[in-house]
């Protein structure tokens, strides 16, 4: 049976000399696995459209226990993050946290426009690297059912404190009143940082990067969302330490 779907492609490597195997993430079948026969022909027509980070439209076969691709015709393939090794490590870190957290013959909707929004707005370059990257972390831990609570403090309710802090283990907020005596207690994010976070995990899927912040305040919320990132995966990706090698100076 043939099906067409789009999406991005979001992990590849070799099978044999010649065929390429892909991880796709489309919107109507969650992430899909399948072969590309030929793909290092560099006169097979699916060859750059298989490739990594690229969203591209897919004819697939399928049989009793695989999937293979028949026909692709790339849409997007991001040529202006691909020119810059940062951006593009990046952009490598999205597509791995993607593969962690997205199902199998699931719709996944709201993960690829998160992650084609946030690939364009590599691209754009007019948002800070690190807000790019704390947005996508939260939004994408909220789609797969570890949103974290950012309401209000946990214990009071209340909801804005200059010494409000997040604890990643918990995923909550405490006031300064209800921690007492133990303000070394999770992560200080007062205002600025607190604000990033609901509105990144809160807002439209349209309106996630509509905002920005900068200094200490962001320096904190990408410390907030990394560090939430790695408690919920329970492990510390390979592309995130190799993008941190890059960008750390």
């Amino acid at each position: 049976m043939k099906f067409k779907t789009h999406g991005l492609v979001i992990y590849e490597k070799p099978a044999g000399e010649t065929d390429r195997y892909v991880s796709i993430l489309t919107k109507d079948r969650g992430v899909i696995h399948a072969f590309v026969r030929g793909a290092y022909n560099l006169k097979n027509p699916k060859s750059a459209a298989t490739r990594l980070l690229c969203y591209s439209d897919f004819i697939v076969y399928e049989s009793k226990d695989s999937f293979t691709v028949d026909s692709a015709e790339s849409k997007e393939m991001f040529i202006a993050l691909r020119k810059d090794i940062v951006k593009t490590a990046l952009a490598q870190y999205f597509c791995q946290l993607c593969y962690e957290l997205c199902s199998d013959n699931a719709y996944a909707g709201s993960y690829l426009r998160t992650v084609l929004n946030s690939l364009y707005m590599l691209c754009k370059g007019d948002k800070e690297l690190s807000l790019i990257k704390a947005v996508f972390e939260l939004r994408m831990l909220a789609l797969s059912g570890y949103m974290p609570d950012l309401k209000c403090c946990k214990i009071c309710g209340k909801f804005e404190d200059e010494e409000m802090r997040f604890a990643p283990d918990e995923g909550c907020l405490y006031c300064e009143d209800c921690l007492d005596n133990m303000n070394n207690y999770g992560i200080k994010t007062g205002l600025g940082a607190t604000a990033a976070m609901r509105h990144a995990i809160y807002a439209d899927d349209k309106k996630i990067f509509a905002f920005n912040l900068s200094g200490k305040s962001l320096e904190i919320f990408a410390n907030a969302a990394e560090s939430y990132t790695v408690r919920k995966t329970e492990k510390r990706l390979p592309t995130l330490d190799f993008y941190k090698t890059l960008s750390t100076p």
